[in-house]
C-alpha cells in the first residue's frame, strides 16, 4: 500500500554539492522541514536550504532551526497513513533519539 504523503525531516551539511543533493531528495517528498544539526557545526543554514530547495524544485516547504521541534511538526503533520523520514544525516537520527526506531 502507498502512503498518502511522504513527509521529511531534512538537514544537510554545508557543502558546494547541496545544489547536486537535494533536487533528487525533493523528488520524493510532499512534505519538507528544513532543520539543521544541534550539535554539528557543518550543517548548512536551514534557510539557505529552502531558498535552493524552492528554486530547484518549486515545492512548498518551511524552516525549523531546531531539530527536534522540526521532527515535532513532521509527526503532528502526519496522517495516520503517510511516511515519515529523517533524511540527509545519521547525526539528526542520533540527535533526535530515532536510532532504536531504526531495528
Amino acid at each position: 500500500m502507498a502512503p498518502d504523503a511522504v513527509d521529511s525531516c531534512l538537514p544537510l551539511a554545508a557543502t558546494r554539492t547541496c545544489a547536486e543533493r537535494l533536487p533528487p531528495l525533493l523528488a520524493y517528498f510532499d512534505r519538507v522541514v528544513f532543520t539543521r544539526f544541534s550539535n554539528n557545526p557543518r550543517g548548512a543554514d536551514p534557510n539557505d536550504l529552502l531558498e535552493l530547495g524552492q528554486e530547484l524544485s518549486g515545492k512548498t516547504a518551511q524552516v525549523i532551526s531546531d531539530p527536534k521541534e522540526a521532527w515535532q511538526t513532521v509527526l503532528a503533520a502526519a496522517g495516520p497513513d503517510d511516511l515519515l523520514a529523517v533524511v540527509g544525516s545519521f547525526y539528526l537520527v542520533g540527535e533526535l533519539g530515532l536510532e532504536n526506531s531504526l531495528k
